[in-house]
């Protein structure tokens, strides 16, 4: 048999290879958080911009018709219902 000596090194090689890895593991983990959340924002950001868009467009049309149409000042729009896709929008939230 051969006299084994022990490498002290040896071990505190993987340990330090085992908290690099952790490191690595939470740093990767932090950097999809933060992915994560700047996706979100994005869609938030988006659903903010065309909500934005279409009030802008129905004020100009109501400015339009209320400067350009036959009954002038007295023109009222007409009500609409709301479409399924709309409900469906605002339930899932």
């Amino acid at each position: 048999m051969r006299n084994r000596s022990h490498n002290p090194q040896r071990g505190q090689t993987i340990i330090v290879a085992l908290i690099v890895l952790g490191l690595l593991l939470i740093l990767g983990l932090v950097f999809l958080g933060i992915i994560n959340n700047s996706i979100q924002g994005s869609a938030r950001q988006q659903t903010r911009s065309v909500a934005n868009d279409l009030a802008e467009a129905g004020v100009r049309y109501a400015h339009s018709q209320l400067l350009r149409s036959p009954e002038g000042a007295d023109w009222r729009g007409a009500t609409t219902p709301p479409t399924p896709a709309f409900l469906h929008f605002f339930e899932d939230r």
